[in-house]
This record gives structure tokens, sequence and C-alpha cells, in this order.
């Protein structure tokens, strides 16, 4: 779990599409306990899949390839593809003023308790509950996984080291259904 007030912040040089851009970046199975975000037009192609963000995930929409799949986020996410997530809570332009909607699969659980979510929310066990609404819920992102990149990773695992889908389907956030018992 990474605990921090801000990840992967990436602004460039300021000069807009002159610079630097921050390219291909895969974010996948992470817990992020703290704001995570990028903005500006000096990111590149970004994959964020299946992780569980306990703070905002503030991905900029303006940018290269914003994938935002199967993710647990405490407001945010954004993206050219964006689909199958959970929001517990929804930030300022996440509403019809700033023409967003949910998109397909995604579920608004901002108006709920997230600690119906997880196992323990409030002692750090962040395994999804029995029954909550994030099992079963997701989609199969391994088309936008670096498979052929990393031949030795095992994608079909959750952050725990469990198998990611069950009977053919994946669940939302960083770890499935189970999971280790020690936290």
């Amino acid at each position: 779990m990474l605990k921090t007030g801000s990840a992967f912040t990436y602004h460039g040089n300021g000069d807009g599409n002159k610079g630097p851009k921050a390219e291909g970046i895969y974010v996948y199975d992470n817990i992020f306990d703290g704001a995570v975000n990028s903005w500006g037009n000096s990111m590149g192609d970004a994959i964020i899949v299946n992780n569980t963000f306990l703070g905002a995930a503030n991905v900029g929409s303006d940018m290269g390839k914003q994938v935002f799949v199967n993710n647990i986020a405490h407001s945010g996410g954004a993206g050219t593809v964006r689909s199958h997530n959970i929001y517990t809570a929804l930030n300022w332009a996440q509403n019809q003023e700033h023409k967003w909607s949910l998109a397909e699969g995604e579920i608004d659980w901002s108006k709920k308790d997230r600690s119906e979510l997880f196992v323990d929310f409030a002692k750090g066990d962040y395994r999804l509950k029995a029954g909550c609404a994030a099992i079963d819920a997701g989609v199969d992102p391994t088309r936008y996984l670096p498979v052929a990149l990393f031949p030795d990773y095992d994608f079909s695992k959750d952050i725990e080291g469990n198998p990611r889908a069950v009977n053919g389907k994946w669940s939302i956030g960083a770890c499935g259904r189970g999971g280790r018992q020690d936290r």
C-alpha cells in the first residue's frame, strides 16, 4: 500500500506539447492511501486498472490514451476508456453540468458507506467483503495490460496472489474476494 499525499504526479516542463511526455505508464493492482494526481498535457498514455484509491484518483482526460477500468476510487477517475469502476465519492467535475456521467458498468457509491465494500475498512483490511457490489462487477482488462512486456508476471492474480477472475467474472479493486487473513 502506498501511503502518500500524492502519487504519480507529472506536470512536465510547462511548455505544452513541446517538452518530454511521460509515456507508457501502467498502474495495476495497487492500494493508494492518499490522493493520486496526474494532469496537464505532458503525460501520454496511462493504463490504470484494478486499483483501490482511498483518496481521490485525479486522472486528467486531456492527455494521451487514458484507460481507467475496474478501480475503486474515492472521487476522480477519467479517461478516454473508462468502465466498471466504483466511485465512493464524486468530485466537483463529476456531474451533468460538466458533461460527466457513469460509464458502462460503473457504480456511484458516494451516498453509501464505503466501509460496506471492505472486510474491515477501519483497520485497513481492504479485501472485498463477501457479497459486496465490487465482486463479479468488473470486466476482463487484459487487453489493456502489458502481458507481452512482462511474461513472468501473472496478471490473472490479485494483489494478494489470489485468482482475479472466478468463473470468468472479474472483481473491481486491488483485492479480489478472499485473500490473506493476517491483516
